[in-house]
């Protein structure tokens, strides 16, 4: 039996807040296209994340194009609604998904891209990736030598305390995930965090209310030496409000220099000193994965080069949702959809 094949004007990688923005300004084109995701649910990437995870932007902002979140409750918003409200935006907007699909290779024609997927092959004019920033836990390469006493986990699969094992925790990573899950381990398992914020936002941004915003979306951006600044430091290890900072001063968190090597088997911080915890959690980010794009286009520190989402040496490619992509909102719920809608008027114009 031959394998099935799909032919759409356009292509979305990736079913997530992304993803979903990029297919409500598809629609409003009336262009044939097709988000695709390797999740069962819409939603699920939120799901799978820690039980206690709550969004840190405010509630205004943590919607997508066309239609108000719904879901939203007194207080920060949490994981499980954010992810209810995507389900429903998709359903709501009618857009066209196709779940457990994951693409195993991505091919450039002369007409547009193939995509090999587990439910088919894929034609394509356009292609746009809404993979996010989420990919391939980033953990030091050290971490096989850690002393095999010593239980160790990623950020990306802890889910609540109670899953730990009894002990000590040493937290490793001091962005904003690293700072929650540390504010959440009780005094008693004496939490330790290793290391020190990469960017630590300016308080005034949050003091100023809307305006705050305002500025994330339209000053710090790539197209000026400040922006270009914060998102050097952002690629590194995120941005840290300093709200979330002052929270862990008041808590009960022993703060430590980063780890750097190990010792016989056990953490050594950058100051010499040995540590000896019960557990480790690796909260040390992610590092992009794009090796079943099976072409070249350039990067940079393993991310695109793809100013505004548009990728200058493979026409109708492109990306959204990544890390800093245009400005540092473009990993947001809140801030996907303004390159949505820029990406989808260059597929128009294009076309």
């Amino acid at each position: 039996m031959k394998d099935k094949i799909m032919v759409y004007d356009t292509v979305v990688i990736g079913g997530g807040q992304a993803g979903l923005a990029m297919g409500y300004y598809l629609k409003e084109q009336q262009r044939d296209f097709l988000i695709i995701d390797g999740e069962e649910q819409i939603g699920n990437s939120w799901r799978k994340r820690w039980d206690s995870l709550k969004l840190f932007t405010p509630k205004i902002h943590n919607q997508l194009p066309g239609l108000l979140n719904e879901f939203e409750t007194s207080g920060r918003t949490s994981k499980n609604n954010m992810a209810d409200y995507l389900e429903s935006y998709a359903a709501k907007l009618k857009l066209p998904i196709l779940l457990n699909t994951r693409v195993s290779r991505l091919d450039k024609t002369r007409s547009g891209y193939t995509l090999i997927t587990t439910s088919g092959t894929i034609n394509c004019k356009h292609v746009v990736i809404a993979t996010g920033a989420n990919h391939a836990a980033k953990i030091p390469s050290f971490a096989e030598e850690l002393n095999k006493k010593i239980f160790q986990i990623h950020s990306s699969n802890y889910k609540n305390i109670a899953s730990l094992p009894d002990g000590e925790v040493l937290i490793v990573g001091s962005a904003t995930s690293g700072i929650e899950i540390a504010l959440e381990i009780p005094a008693s398992r004496k939490p330790t965090l290793a290391g020190m914020p990469t960017t630590i936002l300016p308080a005034f941004l949050f003091k100023i209310g809307g305006l705050s915003w305002w500025i994330f979306k339209n000053i710090l951006t790539i197209r000026n030496s400040l922006g270009r600044k914060m998102r050097i430091g952002y690629l590194k290890g995120g941005a840290v409000s300093p709200l979330l900072l002052a929270r862990l001063d008041q808590s009960a968190v022993n703060r430590k220099p980063r780890v750097v090597r190990l010792n016989n088997g056990f953490p050594e911080l950058e100051n010499g000193e040995v540590v000896y915890p019960d557990i480790v959690i690796w909260c040390t980010g992610y590092q992009p994965d794009f090796s079943w794009i099976n072409f070249y286009f350039k990067k940079e520190n393993g991310w695109p080069i793809a100013p505004r989402g548009i990728v200058p040496d493979q026409k109708g490619l492109y990306f959204i949702g990544m890390p800093f992509q245009y400005n540092s909102t473009s990993s947001l719920v809140g801030g996907v959809g303004a390159d949505a809608a820029y990406i989808a008027e260059h597929i128009k114009k294009s076309s």
